[in-house]
């Protein structure tokens, strides 16, 4: 089943497929009252059961972000007593961290035939997307089967983290805190403090792997603050460090630390610097306040892949977005 679930209390069941032997399908067994709408949904994010729950928090990040393209195969039975339309369907966290349901373009299934559906993601203004599924719904009674031979999504993210409701939380509970503190509540959407080494907070997936991340960072007595991608953990990414307030540098974390690319740069504290990193294949590009600083290629043991991640070594730093967007070269 894949954690597919119906809110709406149809029976769903994996089933073989009906002409492809050897195969399975996810089987949704619907009967809609007039106007009535349904969906079939799988959760991308903490569920909202999860929330609040006890003893050792549950940690993630989602799955799936604004940008990407969700792409689903679905079919009807021939017996369907009318045409259903189908749409890609999301939940949200919304207002108070209430499922909010956006829906994408819908089309017409008839009884016995087959559909592609395709979808980008629009722009959630900073919310987190819960579950990812299909909707059905009908103008008349109307019921039958239909099967999900596939759902899957794919590209780079076109996302801005930004606090989007002032009494929600899973917004910012999409990064995951490994950091000493990890602080909203003194006018920065993202404050990051830590007392002793490095800190780190993080999102994003192993999938990702040719974008651009950027932030607008304002450092508070800090030994070293930055960027990171293509995140894999807390010891394997990329990451742009402004330093001991006369450097900055490109380094990379894989079995310990490797220094790509450094020189000299004057920063201040409580100054802000738009930092950006931008990595397509092996490459890796630097700016600072818009001024390309470092172009670097990186071909012994790249990292492909993986989130993003602000970084802060023994002080304080502060930003209110955070920016990704795929990788223009």
């Amino acid at each position: 089943m894949q954690g597919f679930r119906s809110p709406d209390n149809l029976k769903v069941e994996n089933t073989p497929h009906p002409t492809e032997p050897g195969q399975r399908v996810l089987t949704l067994r619907y009967q809609l009252e007039s106007k009535g709408t349904s969906a079939l949904l799988t959760p991308t994010f903490i569920p909202a059961e999860a929330i609040d729950m006890p003893g050792y928090s549950l940690m993630a990040s989602p799955t799936l972000y604004p940008g990407q393209t969700v792409r689903a195969a679905v079919f009807a039975a021939e017996k369907n007593s009318a045409s259903v339309a189908i749409g890609i369907q999301l939940q949200s966290y919304g207002e108070e961290d209430k499922l909010v349901a956006i829906h994408g373009p819908r089309q017409n299934l008839p009884p016995g035939e087959t559909i592609q559906l395709e979808w980008q993601v629009p722009d959630l203004g900073g919310a987190p997307i819960a579950h990812v599924g299909i909707s059905i719904s009908s103008h008349e009674p109307a019921d039958g089967v239909i099967h999900l031979d596939h759902l899957s999504w794919h590209g780079s993210p076109h996302v801005t983290f930004r606090r989007p409701f002032a009494s929600a939380k899973m917004w910012k509970r999409q990064w995951v805190d490994a950091a000493d503190f990890f602080e909203d509540e003194f006018g920065e959407a993202f404050r990051v403090i830590q007392n002793r080494g490095r800190g780190m907070v993080i999102t994003g997936t192993r999938e990702w792997t040719d974008y651009s991340v950027r932030a607008s960072i304002t450092p508070h007595l800090v030994k070293a603050f930055g960027l990171a991608a293509r995140v894999q953990g807390l010891e394997r990414f990329y990451a742009l460090l402004l330093s001991n307030r006369k450097t900055i540098k490109l380094i990379k974390r894989l079995h310990g630390q490797i220094l790509l690319a450094e020189q000299e740069f004057a920063w201040k504290f409580g100054q802000p610097y738009r930092l950006q990193i931008t990595v397509k294949g092996s490459q890796i590009l630097v700016s600072v306040d818009g001024a390309l600083t470092f172009k670097v290629e990186d071909l012994d043991r790249p990292l492909s892949g993986g989130g993003i991640a602000l970084v802060c070594e023994e002080g304080r730093i502060g930003t209110d977005e955070v920016s990704v967007e795929p990788a223009f070269l």
